[in-house]
């Protein structure tokens, strides 16, 4: 199991709606007009889907007995059309205590879809349609999983737009569908009316044969937010040969509730502040929850209720969104559906509106919650600490048993630390000669890692079971005390060349030596030589090692060439 970073730094940034110059078909950004005061509120939201058994989107429980869902390949879809991880558009209307809702409608577009070109395991990135993809702890992976990601894998991602070309993934899905389109999301820039290419992020695009949908009486413009569907990417221009592009623009619907979530911008205190190019204005009745008014500020991470009136928008409550301290996998110990809690080992999580509940075992649950949880399922939890000192489940996911590689994933604070040992969640973590030790991405020695940990500290561990203590291969923390050591890198990508000592791999060099542990196939213990000429251009390869500062270049520590057959 790939060693997962477990901060969500990005998992709730800006929503697609802030994309580009442009709009989403979203309709939660449009400035109020005083309407409100309904007996049934209208509401418009934005989130990603956590649960079913109705759609649960920002902690609502919408109803969709009459609810019209579209997704893109489907203008008349099904509930069962829709997926936990998916970030989806609610229109319609919300109960008085606002705990639960009816859908009207529900839209689902993917954002990014197409082949992975490079998968960057230390940065927790990856690459499609020259998209660079976020993940983390939180993302929902369907059909695949982070350790077992592959190039050339086709897969769908939904999320939240970050910058131009760059987003972060609610939900990676292995592409299964018979008909696989290649489809990228985002503003129109570098616009060339002659060659009739323009660019989304980084990817260039041939429109030469495109249909414009929705675009009315308008021209093709730079700025304008557009999804581009295609089949094909040209071979030598590597532009994306479009089918289709659809203008995204914003709605006339002026609800009298707002849900959205994302990084607060542009505070005055006291006052107001933004949140994906909507006002928010603070009053007196503005409820904070997970943490108070004072850590309002630019870049805090929330999810915000908000009312529609004669001044704007109305913040009613700022949920704050807290980093990952407690990561753990195990059999469920015990279940309490009424305090809302569960254990595993000896950790107790709560589970509130917000909690993303998904069914991975071969049961298949799709109305998964709380009171399907027996004692003894074995479930992947990651989950924060609310100020009551209360763990609160962010993700549970429910398995048939540990991860088939043999790898255990942790996270927490740990205690009983010693020079070469500590103990979490019950267990005692234990180290060897092959253990890596990394503060953020800087390669630690034993001495320097275990000098800086603290029970105060949260430490990620990957290991395996060694009797009944873990024996880690690699632990992580994130400390300022210390920015000395070489920065650690781990990526998959094609190789593109190779020299009498390198290979090149995602534009990067990977120099080999004596030391690196190389490996094509099931064959190991290859020495250089023997690798370079067994080695192929296009061979799909993992690569670990460091970076050297001064060049760039990759020092291997190991290289693993994908070989089916071999």
């Amino acid at each position: 199991m790939q060693f997962k970073q477990s901060l969500i730094v990005l998992a709730l940034l800006s929503t697609i709606t802030a994309c580009g110059g442009g709009s989403s078909d979203s309709g939660t950004v449009q400035p109020p007009n005083g309407g409100g005061g309904t007996t049934t509120p209208t509401v418009g939201t934005t989130g990603v889907i956590t649960g079913f058994g109705s759609v649960i989107v920002n902690g609502v429980h919408y109803s969709t007995t009459s609810t019209t869902v579209s997704t893109d390949d489907k203008d008349s879809g099904a509930e069962t059309d829709l997926a936990v991880g998916m970030v989806v558009d609610v229109s319609g209307t919300l109960s008085a205590d606002g705990s639960t809702g009816t859908a009207s409608s529900i839209k689902y577009s993917a954002h990014v879809e197409g082949p992975i070109s490079l998968i960057d395991l230390a940065t927790k990135q990856i690459t499609v349609l020259g998209q660079v993809i976020d993940f983390d702890d939180l993302t929902v992976f369907e059909g695949i999983t982070a350790d077992t990601l592959k190039i050339n894998d086709r897969v769908e991602i939904s999320g939240y737009y970050k910058n131009p070309g760059q987003f972060y993934a609610s939900r990676i899905e292995l592409d299964s569908k018979p008909a696989q389109l290649l489809k990228v999301y985002g503003a129109v820039a570098e616009l060339n009316t002659v060659a009739q290419t323009f660019k989304v992020g980084p990817q260039l695009v041939d429109y030469s044969k495109a249909r414009l949908d929705d675009f009315g009486s308008q021209q093709l413009a730079n700025g304008q937010t557009v999804k581009v569907k295609g089949s094909t990417v040209d071979a030598a221009s590597k532009a994306l040969v479009a089918t289709e592009i659809d203008l995204k623009t914003k709605p006339t619907t002026n609800p009298d509730k707002l849900r959205t979530e994302g990084t607060v911008a542009n505070v005055v205190a006291d006052t107001s502040f933004e949140l994906n190019g909507v006002k928010l204005l603070l009053t007196a009745n503005t409820a904070f929850e997970n943490g108070t008014k004072a850590e309002l500020i630019n870049g805090a991470l929330v999810k915000v209720q908000a009312s529609n009136s004669t001044d704007g928008w109305k913040a009613d409550k700022v949920v704050f969104i807290k980093a990952v301290v407690s990561k753990v996998e195990g059999k469920v110990t015990a279940v309490n559906t009424t305090d809302k809690t569960f254990t595993v080992g000896t950790e107790t999580y709560l589970v509130t509106p917000q909690t993303v509940l998904k069914d991975d075992s071969s049961r298949k649950v799709r109305f998964f919650e709380l009171s399907s949880l027996a004692v003894n399922d074995y479930v992947e939890v990651v989950g924060f600490k609310n100020p009551q000192g209360s763990l609160v489940a962010l993700k549970v996911e429910r398995e048939n048993g540990a991860s088939a590689d043999g790898y255990i994933e942790l996270k927490g604070l740990p205690t009983e630390v010693a020079a070469d040992s500590f103990t979490l969640f019950g267990k005692k973590v234990t180290v060897d000669s092959n253990t890596v030790y990394l503060n953020g991405r800087r390669v630690l020695t034993q001495q320097a890692f275990f000098t800086l940990l603290k029970t105060t500290t949260v430490v990620e561990v990957k290991a395996t079971a060694a009797g009944n203590d873990l024996l880690a291969t690699r632990l992580k923390i994130e400390s300022a005390g210390s920015n000395d050591g070489a920065v650690e890198t781990e990526f998959k990508g094609s190789v593109s060349e190779k020299g009498a000592d390198f290979i090149v791999v995602g534009g990067k060099k990977v120099l080999l030596t004596a030391n690196t542990k190389l490996r094509i196939g099931k064959k190991r213990d290859y020495t250089v030589e023997g690798f370079l000429t067994d080695v192929k251009v296009a061979d799909r390869v993992e690569v670990e090692g460091t970076v050297d500062a001064a060049t760039s270049n990759i020092n291997a520590r190991s290289v693993s060439v994908e070989r089916e057959n071999d």
